[in-house]
């Protein structure tokens, strides 16, 4: 799916080539160490864990959490020009038909500030559906991710842990209009 930005470029969406799993890591590395990711992504053994569900994801459609869990994904590759962008990872509630968690987000570094956050977040939730709930949390020092979760109508949630994480939701039937 290609979407615009005001004329200002074009974004492709869409799913992943085994190709674009390195890019993946890489920039899930490059953000933890910016700090908007989760800092444990640096260790050597939770390297490897993300990289095999990176390829479990991409494999299978399935992701493996901490708790033993397993649920089911979507992965979406935003490109600009056929060079890869970003991406976005969606995992499924436990129960299906309860909604969506956009699990995993980053926009690379050479191509933020252009909209293409915005416009593969969105092409996103069209494809999850408006009658789905859909969360996302992200790390506190993460502001451009906040500020893009409620330019797209996620409410703040209210703090269930000490996590140092920040929750929003998005309620289901939700459409934005240009």
């Amino acid at each position: 799916m290609d979407i615009e930005n005001a004329g200002q470029s074009t974004l492709t969406v869409e799913r992943p080539r085994l190709a674009d799993i390195a890019p993946i890591f890489n920039l899930i590395q490059n953000c933890s160490r910016q700090g908007v990711m989760n800092g444990a992504y640096l260790v050597p053994r939770f390297q490897a864990g993300l990289a095999l569900q990176l390829l479990m994801v991409y494999f299978f459609g399935r992701i493996r959490l901490s708790d033993g869990a397993w649920f089911a994904t979507r992965l979406y590759i935003g490109r600009r020009e056929g060079r890869f962008s970003g991406f976005a990872l969606a995992r499924q509630f436990k129960e299906p038909g309860t909604g969506f968690e956009i699990y995993l987000f980053a926009i690379a570094p050479d191509e933020r500030r252009r909209g293409h956050g915005r416009l593969l977040l969105q092409a996103v939730l069209d494809d999850l559906g408006a009658g789905n709930r859909v969360q996302a949390s992200c790390l506190p020092g993460a502001i451009a991710m906040e500020r893009l979760l409620c330019s797209l109508k996620f409410q703040p949630l209210p703090k269930q842990s000490r996590s140092e994480r920040c929750d929003y939701a998005r309620k289901p039937g939700l459409r934005l209009v240009a």
